[in-house]
C-alpha cells in the first residue's frame, strides 16, 4: 500500500479505500473511490507495481477483504 502511495500519489483517504476486487491483474487496472471528487476512479498500474500487489495479496488471510 506504501507502494501506491508512493508511486501514485494515493492521498491517506483514498488509499485506505483500495480493496482488492479493485484490482484488474489482467488488464493491470486499478479502481478505487476518490475521496476528493466523490466518484470512482480507474488509473493503469505498471506490471511491477501488479508483480507487488499479488505478492503482497497473498499474504493475507483468505476472510481479509484489503
Amino acid at each position: 500500500m506504501v507502494l501506491l502511495a508512493a508511486r501514485y500519489g494515493f492521498r491517506r483517504d483514498d488509499l485506505v479505500k483500495v480493496k482488492v476486487s479493485g484490482i484488474d491483474f489482467t488488464s493491470e487496472m486499478l479502481t478505487y473511490y476518490e475521496h476528493k471528487k466523490h466518484e470512482n476512479r480507474t488509473i493503469p498500474l505498471e506490471s511491477d507495481v501488479v508483480a507487488d500487489l499479488r505478492r503482497y495479496i497473498k499474504t493475507l488471510k483468505s476472510n481479509q477483504e484489503y
